[in-house]
């Protein structure tokens, strides 16, 4: 061995690599942070993991309203904002709600659209007591200005009084609203109208309605801009402001005709 040779335990170790940057660190913390949401993005859309969700938001919905809720399919695309929701049915004591189908698009530039299909709902009146607060809305319709849309097609409404009578009833209902400036602005439809007063063995079928309104920001009033209701015994027609249910705040102007029959009807019932 020459002497410019190092013994072997004379020999340095190497020098340790030097720490990755902090920029690398992170980008690396970073990718595996989006592949995990990634993994569960995509574990999320899967049949059996949409089936399970699904069951939870009937738990859920049962548990708030007090009712038997059912619930066909449930369908989403997160990346989309698209939810959509197939055969629910509500079934409680004094509501009933069935839907063929239900659909909330989101949009960032437009907002929230609302797509309900073949909607039938059945609202029985509750036992009065004076002692207990109605925790009806005062404004039920104010919900619709929270949305950039709203498109029902061939709903239907029943409202029944404490005996289970009918007051009133629209069948084929369509209706449209649209985020404005001024307000929600909308248009409703009603195929087939029946109302009356049951009490006053009162009612009237086979009518139809049409009707253009706007819920006012700020106050949240329903202003009915135009609306005629037509029927074989009367044609009215008229405008109005509501400015809440549970005492009644209301304006009304219009005019029309009604026929000698049902005038005859009304006259005894209004003395």
């Amino acid at each position: 061995m020459s002497g410019s040779e190092p013994a072997p335990d004379e020999v340095e170790p190497p020098a340790p690599s030097p720490p990755a940057p902090p920029r690398r660190r992170w980008w690396r913390r970073a990718s595996w942070g989006f592949g995990v949401l990634a993994v569960l993005f995509l574990v999320l859309h899967t049949p059996p993991v949409k089936h399970l969700v699904g069951a939870a938001l009937v738990r859920l919905a049962g548990g708030a309203l007090g009712a038997d809720v059912g619930l066909d399919r449930l369908d989403y695309r997160l990346w989309a904002g698209e939810v959509s929701l197939e055969g629910v049915a509500i079934r409680g004591p004094r509501l009933e709600v069935t839907c063929a189908r239900a659909g909330v698009d989101v949009d960032l530039g437009t907002g929230v659209r609302v797509e309900v299909e073949t909607p039938r709902v059945i609202v029985t009146q509750g036992p009065k007591r004076d002692d207990e607060p109605s925790s009806r809305p005062s404004q039920p319709w104010a919900i619709l200005d929270r949305f950039g849309e709203v498109e029902v097609s061939d709903g239907a409404l029943e409202l029944r009084n404490r005996e289970g009578a009918p007051w009133l009833r629209l069948e084929g209902l369509d209706l449209h609203v649209e985020a404005a400036e001024e307000g929600a602005r909308g248009s409703a439809r009603v195929a087939e109208l029946g109302a009356g007063w049951p009490e006053a063995g009162i009612h009237v079928d086979g009518a139809s309605a049409e009707a253009g309104f706007l819920v006012e920001p700020g106050s949240g009033a329903l202003r009915v801009l135009i609306g005629e209701i037509t029927s074989d015994q009367a044609a009215l027609e008229g405008r109005g402001r509501l400015g809440q249910i549970g005492p009644i705040l209301a304006s009304a102007e219009g005019g029309g005709q009604i026929d000698v029959g049902l005038a005859r009807k009304l006259a005894p019932a209004l003395e």
